[in-house]
């Protein structure tokens, strides 16, 4: 039996050696030899070197006949903690490598899911590995509908990854990996129907740099992602309804700021600049920003809208200026027209964020990409210009090859001011943010990670 905490690195000889290390600790390495029976000796030989197995628990025989052959391939355990702690270099979420406990309910007690990535800002998605193609995607598909115990919050997507034969036979390093070894993987999504695959057949095969943008950007169904764009929208069209209260010359000076041909059509972009600028706020204060205040959703009176320009000044003058210029200018001379009505429409996008951030969305969501089609007094043929976000990430990966440059140049950290992307048609920048995306995974690849993004 297996004590919890180590895992078997491979076997040395035949069926009567085998070595054991901690997880947290590679480097203190036991080999066992000379026994008939080398798994009934971990547990001893651990308490030797003092490593605690009180209250462990032991991982099944099932597992070890599968995971591990008399022809010597590596078990499925090393290939999982090389490929969850290259993960941790390719996405800032926390990654939980071969953990018990993680999942709620009885029915998940003592069930380990290979690499649980959960981070408050997203939803929980769950990646099952296998030498096997179909066992990987049967244990995806039985992640999905779980909850995890930290914030109970629901597995929507997980993802089924066929290790690659050049990884059964020789011990996977995180290295490898990072360096842009190719992997092959599926993403399985919980639909109100039965599980939805993508692609339907086959695998997608890319590094580990592709598979996190692609979790990224693919951690909650798109039917999640428009039912949440559909009542944030409510609320956007709530705040131009009350900001419509503004003099009608104010309504024309903000409509020939925002040149949309139509004032509605005007107060309604308006409301999409401070809802992205309250966004952004909400998205400094939770990396750590100094000085930047989160916003208050239990808050019962409205701020007024001083306070907020308070704030997106001090924005304003670390970056970020093409979002808060316009957002600042407009804000003032709607304020300075009507100051309560600016105000409740601010209250009004403060519950959208709300609304963004208990879905888990408050780094995924494109607000003017999911937003600007319902937003349309023409929905069906402003929908046709929009691109989906999955789509996007795959014209991106398509278009944006790790050979189009050397190595040296797609680490060097002045990359991003010495090359440009470009989208001549590009809307709310739905494939620029996807191509900007992919040029740092691949930046980071190849060893960047001062760049000036």
């Amino acid at each position: 039996m297996i004590p919890d905490g180590c895992y078997v690195s491979k076997f040395l000889s035949h069926l009567d050696t085998v070595a054991i290390m901690p997880i947290d600790n590679p480097q203190r390495k036991e080999i066992l030899r000379g026994t008939k029976d080398p798994w009934q000796s971990l547990p001893k030989r651990a308490v030797q070197h003092g490593w605690e197995l009180q209250g462990c628990q032991h991982l099944p025989s099932s597992r070890r006949g599968s995971s591990m052959s008399a022809r010597g391939h590596v078990r499925e355990e090393v290939f999982n903690i090389a490929l969850g702690q290259a993960l941790r270099s390719a996405t800032p979420s926390p990654v939980h490598i071969e953990r018990t406990g993680v999942l709620s309910g009885a029915e998940n007690s003592g069930k380990r899911p290979d690499i649980l990535i959960v981070d408050h800002r997203a939803p929980p998605s769950v990646i099952e590995c296998s030498y096997d193609a179909m066992d990987a995607d049967k244990d995806a598909i039985a992640r999905l509908g779980a909850f995890v115990k930290d914030g109970h919050r629901e597995i929507k997507t997980s993802v089924s990854l066929h290790i690659p034969s050049s990884f059964q036979s020789t011990d996977a390093k995180k290295e490898d990996l990072i360096a842009g070894a190719n992997i092959r993987f599926a993403i399985y999504q919980k639909t109100e129907a039965a599980p939805r695959r993508w692609p339907d057949k086959g695998f997608v095969e890319g590094d580990v740099w592709s598979l996190a943008t692609l979790l990224s950007a693919a951690s909650l169904p798109k039917e999640d992602i428009e039912r949440v764009a559909d009542d944030v929208a409510m609320l956007v069209d709530e705040a131009a309804g009350v900001l419509d209260a503004l003099p009608e010359e104010t309504k024309h000076e903000i409509d020939s700021r925002i040149n949309r041909g139509s004032v509605l059509t005007s107060l309604k972009t308006t409301m999409v600049l401070w809802l992205n600028s309250l966004l952004t706020q909400q998205r400094l204060h939770g990396q750590g920003v100094q000085d930047i205040p989160p916003l208050d959703f239990t808050r019962t009176t409205p701020l007024p809208h001083t306070e907020h320009v308070k704030v997106w000044r001090l924005i304003q003058k670390m970056n970020w200026r093409a979002i808060f210029d316009p957002a600042i200018e407009i804000l003032e001379m709607a304020g300075n027209s009507d100051p309560r009505a600016t105000k409740e429409a601010l209250a009004s996008l403060v519950r959208a964020v709300h609304e963004i951030e208990s879905a888990g969305l408050g780094l995924h969501i494109n607000v003017g990409a999911e937003l600007f089609p319902i937003l349309s007094e023409d929905r069906k043929q402003a929908a046709a210009f929009y691109t989906q976000a999955a789509t996007a990430e795959l014209l991106a990966a398509l278009t944006i090859r790790q050979g189009d440059l050397s190595e040296d140049e797609w680490a060097d950290s002045e990359l991003f001011s010495k090359k440009c992307l470009a989208d001549l048609a590009c809307g709310t920048g739905t494939l620029l943010r996807a191509g900007y995306r992919r040029v740092r995974a691949i930046h980071e690849s190849c060893g960047g990670g001062g760049s000036k993004a």
